[in-house]
């Protein structure tokens, strides 16, 4: 964990990633995202003046068919995309259901310990990446749905979103702690106008 005196907490665990202080969206998305009481202008404008740089880890993106089907849109193998889908659904015992006595409550459903939207940066993160990453598109708009779905949680558990990508692409992605019986279940599907293209981490 690292504490600067700016009062954010940030966890970091392996770092294959760096953003560079320079890269102005991904530091005000990033800032916006870790929870504390300071308006995110503020933030961002306390990341760009600070001289360090943030790291994140998207360590999916390194896998050989990630890559490969990355490729494979750029190359047109399935035309010019239209639909983009990626999930991040988790089930295993441990996120799928609430303690009995809540000081045993693990640190991600603490709301003091990440924020209520937490689910978004930890889970949603990742097929968000991927999804961008391999079709090659930015996301330009979306809709949220968040919910709590376990009993006396503190936090958000489950996230539906619908996105408008670039070149009016439309996708879903779907970040959840409720699905029991996944492991992890991340994946996407991409389709264009010739085919289309998956990828299931399981």
């Amino acid at each position: 964990e690292v504490r600067e005196e700016t009062g954010l907490h940030i966890q970091v665990g392996s770092l294959l990633g760096v953003l560079d202080r320079r890269d102005k969206d991904a530091i005000a998305l990033l800032f916006a995202a870790i929870p504390n009481k300071r308006p995110s202008k503020a933030k961002r404008k306390m990341a760009l003046e600070s001289g360090r740089m943030l790291c994140l880890t998207h360590c999916y993106t390194g896998y050989p068919m990630v890559r490969q089907a990355r490729a494979l849109v750029r190359e047109g193998a399935i035309g010019r995309v239209r639909l983009i889908e990626a999930e991040l659904s988790a089930g295993d015992p441990g996120v799928v259901a609430e303690p009995k006595d809540s000081s045993q409550r693990h640190w991600r459903f603490r709301k003091s310990s990440m924020g209520e939207g937490a689910i978004l940066g930890e889970v949603g993160s990742h097929p968000f990446n991927l999804a961008c990453f391999v079709s090659g598109l930015k996301a330009i708009r979306l809709c949220a749905r968040m919910s709590t779905v376990v009993a006396n949680r503190e936090v958000y558990d489950n996230a539906h979103l619908s996105l408008d990508y670039e070149d009016g692409v439309q996708g879903r992605l779907w970040a959840s702690y409720v699905a029991a019986g996944n492991d992890q279940g991340l994946c996407f599907r991409i389709f264009g106008e010739k085919g289309w293209l998956t990828w299931y981490q399981e």
